[in-house]
């Protein structure tokens, strides 16, 4: 979880950098300082709203939505402890789950059951530590970082002042940054991300083909990332971030907001906006946690649950 929102942190870093070193030196702390964070809460959220052109709709949706609420404290290595809810909306399909983490133990609710799934001797968190292996940020992040901040350095976009927001922890005094970026550096953009992806197809394929349910090949990988730089650069796109940072030097609150207008006339959509946004409060304070009470009627280990998986599939 600390690894998703320190990707995040770490975006509101490119989307509020500037020319001038300041600033940018005061971020960097900031990020750096929220990203050590291990005891507090934050919540996320992603949506996707979708307008299809006349006659075209299609029944993916128009309105995509992922949010979660996270509580931690990894204070204790030897018993660290975490309380997710999220939820996730495609088109009229609704789900949601919980994730829990304490010590050595994990259990899940899992949507569309009153069950939780048991893990001992946290081995799952194991596989999820090695999905989430450095090599992905290095490899792919870290280049698109970089050329985001040479393009972003090439003008002088960025605008701060101090405010007052409204925060779970109240009203707290702190400092405003706000960027555009204008059309010409999306698309620089936009040509440095799909030369990354294409050239770490192989890296990307082996996580991704684990988990979908179609398996992509090289030659269709690096086909879909041509056809989508095409008509992104044919596309009308904007995107304006605004990140807050308070007087103890975290950030507390980001927001992204990305449009981007489809002029292909074939193209079943005409319109995308992805929001995102994410807060952070409680940092460093005792937290007060919510585990579910677990009994023989309500649990369900690994074993069992393959079994009534696998029981599932075989009766559709």
């Amino acid at each position: 979880m600390k690894r998703i929102v320190a990707l995040i942190l770490l975006l509101s870093i490119f989307l509020t950098s500037c020319q001038v070193k300041e600033p940018l030196r005061s971020y960097s702390e900031a990020i750096e300082r929220t990203e050590a964070v291990d005891q507090g809460q934050s919540f996320i959220s992603i949506e996707v709203e979708n307008t299809y052109r006349e006659g075209k709709e299609i029944d993916f949706g128009d309105q995509l939505q992922f949010q979660i609420y996270s509580q931690y404290d990894f204070t204790d290595s030897k018993n660290e402890q975490l309380e997710t809810h999220s939820y996730i909306d495609v088109g009229d399909l609704g789900m949601d789950f919980s994730f829990y983490l304490k010590g050595n133990d994990i259990f899940i609710k899992l949507p569309f059951d009153e069950n939780y799934l048991i893990i001992h001797d946290n081995t799952m968190n194991q596989e999820v530590a090695t999905m989430q292996d450095e090599e992905i940020f290095t490899i792919i992040f870290q280049p698109f970082m970089e050329k985001w901040l040479e393009v972003l350095q090439e003008e002088n976009v960025v605008r701060g002042e101090k405010t007052i927001m409204t925060t779970e922890d109240g009203d707290v005094k702190a400092t405003k940054y706000t960027i555009q970026l204008n059309e010409e550096q999306l698309q620089t953009l936009v040509t440095v991300l799909s030369s990354i992806l294409k050239s770490n197809s192989e890296l990307i394929l082996s996580t991704v083909n684990n988990y979908a349910e179609f398996v992509l090949t090289e030659e269709e990988f690096i086909q879909l990332i041509d056809d989508l730089k095409s008509e992104l650069l044919k596309s009308d796109m904007s995107i304006t971030a605004m990140s807050y940072i308070n007087a103890d030097g975290f950030v507390i609150d980001t927001s992204i907001e990305y449009t981007v207008l489809y002029e292909n006339a074939e193209m079943p959509l005409k319109s995308q906006v992805y929001t995102i946004r994410m807060e952070q409060w409680d940092i460093y304070n005792e937290q007060d946690f919510n585990f579910p009470e677990l009994t023989d009627d309500n649990s369900l280990s690994m074993d069992e649950f393959q079994k009534e998986t696998k029981c599932f599939i075989e009766e559709r």
